[in-house]
């Protein structure tokens, strides 16, 4: 099988993700308590990577169909999926020096940051010509550990939803 048949069940991938996570918003908008700001960030950085991956893995299709040179084909995602995550990324170091965005579990947070930033500079590389000239395995790689990123991020705010929804559940009983 070539690696661009996998784009479609990716980006239906990053549609189901994007859907949960927003259900999980929506639990979190009945309870009582407000927003902590790192449910947030959290909530708000895996629809960001959803959408990336979603633009990402439908724009072979769509720049095949103005028939360019077919090394653009791979090019334009590759260059548009790296930069976009490495912002993303950037995004979510930034919150978490400024001390917004807790590490739950860093021993796992750490690595799973570390090699999404180094496939998206690989992907970068890559649209560029410079390493792996234009792979579309490439392009597949980075988008499926994207969306296993927000996924993972996907569970973490829905356990935190879970906490928090039992803790003002149990202030709401002892009041």
């Amino acid at each position: 099988m070539q690696p661009e048949s996998f784009l479609p069940v990716i980006a239906d991938l990053a549609v189901s993700v994007a859907g949960f996570t927003a259900v999980i918003a929506t639990l979190r908008v009945g309870q009582p308590a407000p927003w902590e700001r790192h449910e947030l960030i959290r909530t708000i950085g895996a629809v960001a990577v959803c959408l990336v991956t979603i633009i990402c893995a439908a724009l072979p299709f769509s720049i095949a169909g103005f028939n360019v040179n077919p090394s653009l084909n791979w090019a334009i995602p590759l260059l548009v999926s790296g930069v976009s995550n490495l912002v993303i990324l950037a995004w979510f170091v930034r919150q978490r020096l400024s001390g917004d965005f807790p590490l739950i579990v860093p021993w796992i947070s750490i690595p799973i940051i570390i090699s999404l930033g180094l496939l998206s500079i690989a992907s970068i590389l890559s649209g560029l010509g410079l390493l792996l000239p234009f792979s579309s395995g490439l392009l597949v790689l980075q988008l499926s550990w994207t969306i296993c990123v927000a996924a993972i991020t996907l569970v973490v705010t829905f356990a935190i939803t879970v906490k928090n929804s039992a803790k003002s559940r149990e202030q709401k009983e002892t009041s």
